[in-house]
């Protein structure tokens, strides 16, 4: 029943994509880390960096959020994963010097009651008590309201 259910849910979402799938977003960027490696991705590209030294082992400069990204990991051992978007809402929400309140049940789950802004070089201490996050990307949520409605809603169409 399960493996029913998973395919019928797979079944709907390459319908979904066939519809929504075209449409152009934002790029996103992110790292991730091992004990002396990060590998930072800025949308199109890898930069590998050693944690110790800094520097990228291809001798390519280092991006500077890269650079933020290892203070993160230095200063929060229980960070594995940083992501990061450029989404307008979000770039819109950063321009402001206040909280981001959660509007779904998972962001208040995920983040807690409220998800902090901050400069670049107050990032860490921001995150201090805090998870990382990342945004939704509007294929995301289309496909998960998309999936809500048609598989576990109540109401008649």
């Amino acid at each position: 029943m399960a493996f029913e259910a998973a395919l019928a849910l797979e079944d709907e979402c390459r319908r979904f994509y066939a519809a929504y799938g075209d449409r152009q977003y934002p790029k996103t960027s992110g790292s991730t880390h091992t004990d002396s490696e990060m590998v930072y991705n800025d949308g199109d590209n890898n930069v590998a960096v050693d944690i110790e030294s800094e520097k990228a082992g291809s001798g390519a400069p280092v991006p500077d959020e890269a650079l933020w990204h290892l203070a993160v990991y230095h200063a929060r051992p229980d960070v594995n994963v940083i992501c990061g978007c450029a989404l307008p809402g979000v770039m819109a929400a950063s321009q402001r010097d206040a909280a981001i309140t959660p509007l779904l049940d998972v962001f208040a789950q995920l983040i807690g009651p409220s998800a902090r802004v901050a400069k670049a070089d107050a990032i860490v201490k921001a995150l201090k008590g805090r998870n990382a996050v990342k945004p939704i990307s509007p294929l995301e949520c289309r496909l998960m309201r998309f999936i809500y409605l048609n598989k576990y809603s109540k109401i008649k169409r």
